[in-house]
């Protein structure tokens, strides 16, 4: 008896979805993947900054440049790579990413990379998964300092590995340090300088809450802010861009002004690395071979054995 074609066994589930008319789905590149992964309806929490990159030398650093449209809405990051050319020299190419996947640019002819178009972009997108945008909040709150007038910078004991020419250079995995550091709530930078200028973090603690500031200069340190143990920040979801914002506004400012002092010959106030020592009796912690260490050991202080806070 001659089988029901109907009835007939399939060989795959692809064949089965063929015979019903479904289109199987095509798969995604490894590029694909990363980009839906990290970067697909989060262009808005990019921020700019120049980072440093090790993965495809002769490729030094990038610098990743948000851009947005306003009368069209569209959204494009502008990711400018300079690498190291014969005779000392520098190069640079400008990629452009959009927010459908598509990552485009001029391979230049002096880039020993001719081959490596797709490990290129997957470093793109692996630089912007570190920094870990949802973490990250841009706000409109001044989170800077002003240099202190007539104080020459710390010097850093130890070595600190550097780009020669380009000290300014945020290493990746620094912004995962903080971001894996117990007790942490969320991370800000300026919306105006985004990573180029001044770090603030929030934390929750065992006896109180406290920030941290910081900036990755050479020659720089961080600084520890405590809160009182009466002023514990309150809040429903740290992870919402509006409560970030409010609780920056309601606890960071107040201390801010605390710290500022007038400056007559700019009329203006000013807030420094000194003044909030002064003012809010911060914790220095000089950048060198061990501040991550030392940093650690800080927090765990404050923070103790109590649980991570939940955002």
């Amino acid at each position: 008896m001659a089988k029901n074609k109907e009835n007939a066994s399939f060989r795959s589930f692809g064949d089965l979805g063929k015979k019903m008319g479904i289109e199987p789905t095509p798969e995604l590149s490894p590029t694909q993947e990363l980009f839906q992964k990290v970067l697909a309806g989060k262009f808005d929490k990019v921020a700019k900054g120049n980072f440093e990159s090790k993965a495809l030398p002769p490729i030094a650093s990038v610098t990743l440049l948000p851009f947005h449209n306003e009368a069209t809405g569209q959204r494009i990051i502008y990711a400018t790579m300079f690498y190291d050319k014969p005779g000392n020299k520098e190069g640079q190419v400008t990629w452009s990413i959009f927010e459908n996947g598509i990552i485009s640019g001029q391979m230049p002819s002096d880039l020993p990379l001719q081959d490596k178009r797709k490990e290129i972009e997957l470093e793109l997108l692996s630089i912007i998964e570190k920094v870990n945008l949802d973490f990250w909040h841009q706000t409109n709150v001044p989170i800077g300092l002003d240099e202190d007038e007539g104080q020459k910078r710390e010097a850093p004991t130890g070595s600190i590995s550097r780009r020669e020419g380009r000290q300014d250079l945020e290493r990746p995995e620094r912004l995962e340090f903080y971001e894996n550091l117990p007790g942490v709530l969320f991370g800000s930078v300026s919306k105006s300088s985004g990573f180029d200028g001044y770090k603030f973090i929030v934390f929750r603690g065992t006896e109180n809450d406290f920030f941290i500031l910081d900036k990755e200069y050479i020659k720089n340190a961080a600084f520890i802010i405590d809160l009182p143990p009466e002023q514990r920040i309150v809040f429903e979801q740290a992870a919402v861009e509006k409560e970030r914002e409010e609780i920056l506004i309601k606890y960071w400012l107040p201390l801010r002004e605390k710290a500022a002092q007038y400056d007559p010959i700019k009329k203006r106030s000013r807030i420094t690395r000194q003044s909030i020592r002064d003012a809010l009796g911060a914790k220095k912690i000089v950048h060198n071979d061990t501040w991550e260490k030392r940093m650690a050991e800080e927090i765990k202080k404050r923070v103790g054995s109590s649980e991570l806070a939940t955002v």
